[in-house]
């Protein structure tokens, strides 16, 4: 009976580590659209906060999916910054992650 516990835990376990892998592949592709069209209007020579921040957050999913970030000492204990995100996503993230995550500032940062 807790060798079935055990093994059902894992397998979710497993589960969770490919979605997380595949939210963060998700995360990179609408980062790198959002870039393009950033890039593409008139006069724009700098990348908008929150794309940056999508980059950073699908790359710590990534890294977390696959169990690098603990082996990554530079990345594993810096809280990601999350100046620019909706509060929803930065609740979210406190939630899966814990409370390392900066609160947002302001108002305006639900609008960005």
């Amino acid at each position: 009976m807790n060798s079935d516990f055990s093994n059902d835990m894992t397998a979710r376990a497993e589960q969770l580590r490919d979605l997380e892998w595949a939210l963060s592949q998700e995360l990179f592709l609408a980062a790198r659209k959002l870039l393009r069209i950033a890039v593409m209007q008139p006069g724009n020579k700098n990348v908008p906060l929150h794309v940056v921040q999508m980059f950073k957050l699908a790359s710590r999913l990534g890294r977390l999916s696959t169990d690098t970030a603990s082996a990554d000492s530079s990345t594993s204990h810096t809280p990601l910054e999350t100046d620019g995100l909706p509060p929803s996503v930065i609740e979210a993230l406190n939630r899966m992650y814990g409370s390392g995550q900066k609160e947002p500032k302001g108002e305006d940062s639900a609008t960005q």
